[in-house]
Formats: structure tokens, C-alpha cells, sequence
């Protein structure tokens, strides 16, 4: 997920380090490492045989999408209305002063 976050929405607030493979390479690396896990998650979620009972059944699909369901029916349901994202607890000369440090930190 980091992965993917940084290739999408991220792009912007990357920074990149001593090791960087250009931003060719390391997108290509990004999305082939978002197909490689996408893949790997749908393989995990076959049966291990291919008769499938209530004994070989793999319930993966089941809780995952379950999972998934039930996250988005609570997020709208409730969370999209009353949660407002995390409140910040710096004064403003706090944020000054670390816009301040950081800015010392990127000049080196």
C-alpha cells in the first residue's frame, strides 16, 4: 500500500534519498512491485484443491470481502460524518519553528 500511495498521491511530498533509481526505474519498479502483490493476494485466495467441500474450501475470499464490506458500510455509515481527521496540538510558533529546523535539515 505505501507502494502504490507514493506512485498515486504521494509523488509530490517524495524525496529521494541516497539510494534512487531515477524516476524511470522506480516507477517501473514501483508498479511491478503493486502487480506482483495484487497477484500474490488473488493466488493466496484459491482453494487448495481443485474439488472444492467444506473441507478444502480456502474462506480467504470470504473474510477478506467481508472485511472490505463491513469497513465501508461503517465508514459511511458513521465515520464519514462524525471523524474529521486527526487535530493537530503544536501553536502556531511550534509549526513555525519546525517548518524552521526542517527547512536548516534540507539545506545540508
Amino acid at each position: 500500500m505505501p507502494v502504490f500511495l507514493k506512485l498515486t498521491s504521494g509523488k509530490h511530498l517524495f524525496k529521494p534519498g541516497a539510494f534512487y533509481l531515477g524516476d524511470f526505474y522506480s516507477k517501473l519498479v514501483g508498479w511491478t512491485t503493486c502487480a506482483w502483490g495484487a497477484f500474490i493476494i488473488v493466488l493466496c485466495m484459491f482453494p487448495s484443491a481443485k474439488e472444492v467441500e467444506k473441507d478444502t474450501m480456502n474462506y480467504t475470499v470470504v473474510i477478506t470481502c467481508g472485511t472490505w464490506v463491513l469497513s465501508l458500510v461503517y465508514y459511511y455509515v458513521y465515520k464519514y460524518k462524525f471523524y474529521f481527521g486527526p487535530k493537530s496540538n503544536l501553536s502556531p510558533e511550534d509549526v513555525i519553528e519546525a517548518a524552521l529546523v526542517v527547512g536548516k535539515q534540507d539545506s545540508m
